[in-house]
């Protein structure tokens, strides 16, 4: 019976292809009464759907992933400038020295601050004491004087006399206390990666965010590519506000905040150098090859808004080719602005000589630095 019905159905698919019909499965069959039988047709594959194994991430995610990065980022910001005002006093803290009142008491301590009419103290062994102003020595109150005209010059490096509401002073303030806190986790930071052929890639602004609460930020980007790459020109847009300048007509994305580079500079290009085991070594400068002094050593300026560039791109400003520090001399009515080589900001004053500051751009020239400084109303 069952070789009856496979007959059957054999000779009806025959006659079905015979009279161009489709044919199906009588009932009874084992089969899906209303399913076909017969060649299978494909099913039609989208040509738009990734292939397997791939996830791309499109211009919209990337850019509201890269937004979210960058607020987040800049959460840190007056986090890292207190920082690094706690660690520059730390590392450079008032002398010891001997204190007399006016009834010829003696004690020596470093002064610790003043508030309030009092004078606090703090001895080597850490004892603190507390002295009114009143009761201390000429010879006291000559230095305290000394040491608040010393603070207020320090406050009037930074600003420019001309135009001291429209400057960029927080965000060299807060660019400077990042590379500092770099400097302190690794040294400074190198002008720039490249590629196994030598290529430039990235600019140090870019991994300088690692070092400062932007890890999510710097992922975002494709490191073995260049800055000007497809995937990484999507993320121009979002340049953190510690690259930005006040007033700056450059244009989204362009930065006037460049390092120094020349003979000697702080933020140098990476060379592989035969380290003492015999193995090759890159080496990034750190504090102590900056023989000059840090607060004496150029780390980064302001140019004009013509020589402003991408944030990205691996370029910086190159203190030996010609003509350069007059162009920098023009950033503002009366000078330029530096980060120092201790994170510190200055206003340089354009009365300052070429031969003058070359000396600030060179880490290690050996020779006394005397800079003039703005005059202030």
């Amino acid at each position: 019976m069952q070789s009856i019905v496979k007959l059957r159905s054999l000779l009806l698919l025959a006659l079905g292809a015979a009279l161009g019909t489709t044919a199906y499965a009588q009932p009874g069959d084992d089969a899906n009464p209303f399913k076909k039988v017969g060649p299978s047709v494909p099913k039609p594959v989208n040509p738009f759907q990734p292939l397997p194994g791939q996830n791309p991430t499109s211009e919209n995610d990337l850019a509201a992933r890269a937004q979210r990065a960058k607020a987040a980022l800049e959460k840190n910001f007056p986090s890292i400038r207190a920082t690094n005002a706690i660690e520059r006093e730390r590392t450079d803290p008032p002398p010891y020295r001997t204190w007399t009142d006016t009834d010829g008491h003696r004690i020596d301590a470093r002064l610790a601050g003043v508030f309030a009419g009092i004078a606090n103290l703090v001895t080597a062994s850490g004892q603190t004491f507390r002295a009114p102003l009143s009761r201390l020595s000429k010879q006291d109150q000559a230095y305290l004087d000394s040491v608040r005209e010393a603070a207020s010059v320090k406050r009037r490096r930074s600003l420019s006399p001309a135009d001291p509401q429209t400057t960029s002073v927080t965000q060299l303030e807060t660019l400077g206390a990042a590379i500092d806190q770099m400097r302190r986790q690794v040294g400074y930071p190198f002008a720039f990666t490249v590629d196994r052929a030598g290529k430039p890639l990235l600019s140090w602004r870019v991994h300088l965010l690692r070092h400062v609460g932007g890890a999510e930020l710097y992922s975002l980007f494709r490191r073995d590519e260049p800055w000007d790459s497809p995937h990484n020109l999507q993320l121009l847009p979002f340049m953190p506000s510690m690259y930005e300048s006040t007033g700056s007509t450059a244009g989204p994305g362009k930065t006037k905040f460049l390092a120094v580079r020349g003979p000697r500079s702080v933020i140098t290009v990476a060379k592989a150098s035969l380290g003492s085991r015999g193995r090759t070594e890159i080496k990034r400068v750190r504090a102590d090859d900056i023989t000059d002094g840090l607060e004496n050593t150029a780390l980064v300026v302001e140019v004009p808004d013509e020589q402003a560039i991408e944030w990205t791109r691996p370029d910086d400003w190159d203190y030996s080719q010609p003509d350069m520090i007059q162009q920098l001399l023009s950033a503002h009515p009366a000078g330029f602005y530096s980060v120092l080589a201790d994170g510190s900001v200055a206003f340089i004053s354009n009365q300052n000589a070429i031969d003058t500051l070359k000396r600030l751009f060179d880490r290690a020239d050996g020779r006394t630095l005397d800079l003039k400084w703005p005059k202030y109303d």
